[in-house]
């Protein structure tokens, strides 16, 4: 679980550090945000140490184990939470300074006048058209609530099956 915390907070930070690195160098906000992940990556790696320790000990019962981790976890959440909300708070600014100079509405104007969106768009209009969903029919309707029920079934499952692999 720690190790998850750890990777989510690397993930979240990991494309907007990635473009920095590329285009400029270090701002006083990254290496001040940069310290404070790696002060928090070395707190999660003492807490995993903890984790660990009550894990391998014997003489505790699995819900003993859990009880403790649990304790454990419940401790260290506000310095998790801190962390982060101090990491959206630089992934966002981040991002708005990396897209100031970005021109998104030219972007999506290029991109919506190209001939394969415009026929891909072509093709998705005479669908829409076309479909059932524009024209219900009972048994159609049915159908399609089955398909549905199906796919959030095995999704479930599957869930389920990861959730059973890997329980922490």
């Amino acid at each position: 679980m720690i190790r998850a915390i750890s990777l989510s907070a690397l993930l979240a930070v990991l494309p907007v550090s990635t473009a920095f690195a590329a285009d400029e160098p270090e701002s006083a906000a990254e290496a001040a945000f940069e310290a404070q992940a790696a002060a928090f990556e070395a707190r999660m790696e003492a807490v995993e140490r903890q984790a660990d320790a009550i894990q391998a000990d014997d003489s505790l019962s699995e819900e003993e184990q859990g009880a403790r981790i649990s304790a454990l976890m419940a401790a260290h959440q506000g310095e998790i939470t801190a962390f982060a909300g101090a990491a959206a708070a630089f992934a966002a600014d981040a991002t708005a300074a990396a897209m100031a100079d970005v021109d998104v509405a030219a972007i999506v104007a290029e991109a919506m006048d190209s001939p394969e969106v415009q026929q891909a768009i072509a093709g998705g209009v005479g669908i829409a058209a076309n479909s059932a969903w524009t024209h219900p029919d009972a048994d159609q309707m049915v159908t399609y609530q089955l398909m549905a029920q199906h796919a959030l079934d095995e999704a479930g499952m599957a869930a389920d099956d990861a959730e059973a692999a890997d329980p922490h």
